[in-house]
């Protein structure tokens, strides 16, 4: 039988927590809505209840757990940085927890990071050796992998592409990150429903309404499409000058309609990528999507409890 790996996708809305296979497939998982006005500690102490009547529903014991979680996180020691969506939880030693409960290894990232160590592992970046997960979401949350090793900056720090600055003025939208006119802020769902709201105030709309809009020929949807499309193309163009990796990934809600974004994206790539190879660059969906959080989160456990930055991930299926 395969190894078990227990998976815990923590976030600002949803805590989900499942069982994988080493083999990338979710057995079961379930899922419920973030308190954030509990503090980790009471958060978590369900979370271990969970994956033990999972483990025992099953008749499967587990080798390990691998958590995703929102915001900073210190993967060598699993404590949680400052928090914008848990800020109850900041500091909070999220692995002696876990391991107290559980009497198991346990490892925890960003869950960004973690997305895409799950899309590299089994998914979209599968054979890879270079290879950029980009989520599009309520935020814009971007991780870099290159042979076999997620990109950290200094004092393991994950970079926060997802707010380099694309308006030429920076007189952008502000953001929270500090920053005005960064890519989040332009080209995230959340920055996609405000241009909505500003333009209907009586009709305010989700992103995924204003894609089916878009879909069903309404044009004030499509000229939004349009304007999300470019935005998404100029920071993704950014990344293809700046790191010419074999395949990006697109996932997260927004890329529920990827096929819509495609050809703005290809077209920003074309127009501003001239002194890269930007014609050998893979663009194409992530694999999981709904999910990514626990396929991310159980490939964490491997990938630090086996030593594996810089794993071979071409192994067959």
């Amino acid at each position: 039988m395969d190894a078990i790996i227990g998976a815990v996708d923590v976030g600002g809305n949803k805590i989900a927590v499942g069982l994988v296979t080493e083999k990338g497939e979710l057995i079961d998982s379930v899922q419920w809505e973030t308190d954030a006005e509990l503090d980790a500690h009471a958060a978590i102490v369900p979370i271990a209840d969970e994956l033990k009547q999972l483990s025992r529903s099953h008749g499967v014991p587990l080798v390990g757990v691998g958590c995703a979680v929102t915001g900073p996180v210190d993967y060598h020691r699993g404590i949680l940085g400052k928090n914008a969506f848990l800020p109850k939880w900041e500091g909070n030693v999220l692995l002696s927890t876990l391991i107290h409960q559980l009497r198991l290894p346990v490892f925890a990232d960003n869950d960004a990071i973690a997305s895409a160590m799950g899309e590299y592992t089994w998914g979209a970046g599968k054979g890879a050796r270079s290879f950029i997960f980009i989520c599009v979401s309520t935020g814009i949350g971007v991780s870099v992998i290159i042979d076999g090793q997620v990109y950290r900056g200094v004092d393991g720090a994950h970079p926060e592409c997802g707010h380099h600055v694309i308006d030429i003025n920076a007189r952008g939208p502000a953001c929270f990150c500090g920053a005005h006119g960064c890519w989040e802020s332009l080209a995230s769902g959340t920055a996609m429903e405000l241009r909505w709201r500003e333009e209907f105030p009586e009709e305010p709309l989700k992103a995924k309404e204003i894609c089916n809009l878009a879909a069903n020929g309404v044009a004030e949807a499509q000229t939004m499409v349009a304007l999300e499309g470019r935005y998404l193309g100029v920071g993704i163009a950014n990344l293809v000058t700046q790191f010419v990796p074999e395949v990006i990934a697109l996932g997260g809600g927004v890329m529920g309609s990827y096929d819509m974004f495609l050809p703005y994206i290809e077209e920003q790539i074309a127009e501003q990528c001239r002194l890269v190879p930007q014609e050998l660059v893979e663009i194409k969906p992530a694999r999981f999507r709904d999910k990514a959080g626990l396929l991310g989160a159980a490939a964490v456990f491997p990938l630090y409890s086996y030593r594996l930055q810089g794993l071979n991930n071409t192994h067959d299926e």
